[in-house]
């Protein structure tokens, strides 16, 4: 038996070298910290494709990667509320030297927060004004009588549904 087949470490593919469970553990514990495969398999010490080939390999570990990010993304929302809700103290200055504190708020945050609890009620909105035309021209002289008189009807009921408009929206 060679020294390969010994070790009880996973490998992600063959031919590299195993990769301790410490190190994958402490991976995990960072990416729930901070979100990011990249940046946690830096704090790690482990090189970011590794991870990747780890998760292809070993669909329980990808199991566990998912549920970091998860943990990490809910901190992230926690720091977005924080920073919507309660603000943060900002200097201000006059003449070079910090003098008091002000309270500063993210609107923005607060925007991305409703959009994600509530995309339904604050979803981007665009409204036309003018005159928009609302029937194309058409040319119609491909079509056959059965299909025009559908044609014909199936406008009628347009108009109708609209309230009577036909060509133009003010």
């Amino acid at each position: 038996m060679s020294e390969a087949e010994k070790d009880p470490r996973p490998r992600p593919r063959p031919g590299r070298p195993p990769i301790d469970i410490e190190i994958l553990e402490r991976f995990l514990l960072e990416l729930s910290v901070c979100g990011s495969i990249t940046r946690a398999a830096k704090l790690a010490g482990v090189s970011r494709t590794t991870i990747y080939h780890y998760m292809n390999a070993f669909p329980e570990f990808e199991v566990e990667v998912r549920r970091a990010q998860d943990i990490g993304a809910d901190g992230l929302e926690d720091e977005a509320r924080r920073r919507a809700f309660d603000g943060w103290d900002e200097p201000v200055h006059h003449l070079g030297v910090a003098t008091s504190m002000v309270r500063k708020y993210s609107d923005t945050l607060l925007i991305f927060l409703l959009k994600g609890v509530k995309p339904d009620r604050y979803k981007e909105r665009r409204e036309l004004s003018g005159g928009v035309k609302t029937t194309p021209d058409l040319d119609l002289s491909g079509l056959n009588d059965h299909e025009l008189d559908l044609f014909g009807r199936l406008l009628d009921k347009a108009k109708a549904a609209s309230g009577g408009r036909s060509d133009t929206r003010s």
